[in-house]
């Protein structure tokens, strides 16, 4: 999965820029402070569709997307599911071409606005497949991974408001998942030395320069109040840390596939279940329990964000 080359992918991520740098830059802040977050919607994908659910469990879910939007229903795969900026929400799409069976995957990455219903490519389709996308607090950058399929990843940052971007090939890198104080950093899953556990990492957008904050992965910060939520190496602790000690203050023991975001200044949204039967959740901080919010009929839960009553 060798990376096409840094000109070649610069021409390509411009031009995808310039097409969503208006519709982000102008929404509302990341949703981290909300008074009561039963009052809202869920946006996750299941089964391979983007489905909005309402949070206080009323109704049936409505299914908003589907794979035939983006060309051959068997070779797409929606993932990666995202809060975005005020009603937006990202995610990737992975098509495989069978009428070409040489050609490597191909994954970009797109805004959806819920209210609006519009659907904007971030990463059109190209030689290069890029996935797994993060927006940054002030909605000016988004952190991806370059996906090589075959050759290293590579981490991305892509700057909207300048409609440039940078390139980081670290050893190991995983997805990146959240953004730190200020955006000074990215936080993202690698893998250890033996190639097999997961280790945090945060990245300096600017440099590249990476360091270890801990054993785990899926990082998720909450910047208000300096903390950091990840999962242990065996999924079978959802930790909550303080992001700048990395000292620990609270565990919750259990299974956990997946973190998603949080919701407020105490609970985290996380992914559960077994086999094929996923759910979200939550962990609170204030009653140190967890409980199950949402329940989809079937389907593997690929990202979730969760949205104010509109």
């Amino acid at each position: 999965m060798k990376p096409s080359s840094t000109s070649r992918m610069s021409c390509e991520l411009m031009w995808a820029i310039l097409i969503v740098t208006s519709s982000i830059l102008i929404t509302s802040p990341m949703r981290s402070d909300a008074a009561d977050w039963t009052e809202g919607i869920f946006l996750y994908i299941a089964n391979n569709h983007l489905y909005e659910a309402r949070a206080d469990g009323r109704g049936d879910a409505v299914a908003l997307l589907s794979p035939s939007e983006f060309g051959d229903v068997k070779g797409v795969t929606l993932n990666g599911l995202t809060c975005g900026r005020g009603s937006d929400v990202l995610f990737f799409v992975t098509t495989i071409d069978f009428a070409r069976p040489t050609d490597k995957p191909k994954s970009r990455i797109f805004s959806f606005d819920t209210k609006s219903k519009r659907l904007t490519p971030i990463a059109q389709e190209s030689s290069v497949a890029i996935g797994w996308p993060a927006l940054s607090g002030d909605g000016q950058r988004i952190a991806a991974l370059a996906i090589g399929y075959g050759s290293p990843d590579a981490l991305v940052i892509a700057n909207l408001r300048t409609n440039s971007f940078k390139r980081y090939e670290i050893e190991r890198v995983g997805a990146p998942r959240s953004w730190g104080p200020k955006d000074g950093e990215v936080f993202a899953t690698a893998l250890g030395r033996d190639a097999r556990s997961w280790q945090i990492i945060a990245v300096d957008p600017s440099s590249g320069k990476s360091r270890v904050v801990a054993d785990g992965g899926i990082p998720v910060t909450l910047n208000s109040r300096g903390l950091l939520a990840y999962l242990s190496v065996d999924q079978k602790a959802l930790v909550v840390s303080q992001l700048s000690s990395g000292t620990p203050i609270a565990k919750f023991s259990g299974f956990y596939k997946d973190l998603a975001q949080w919701l407020d200044d105490d609970t985290v949204l996380f992914v559960s279940g077994v086999g094929y039967e996923d759910y979200l959740g939550t962990a609170s901080l204030k009653s140190k329990k967890t409980s199950v919010v949402l329940r989809p009929a079937r389907g593997e839960i690929k990202g979730a964000c969760w949205i104010p009553k509109r």
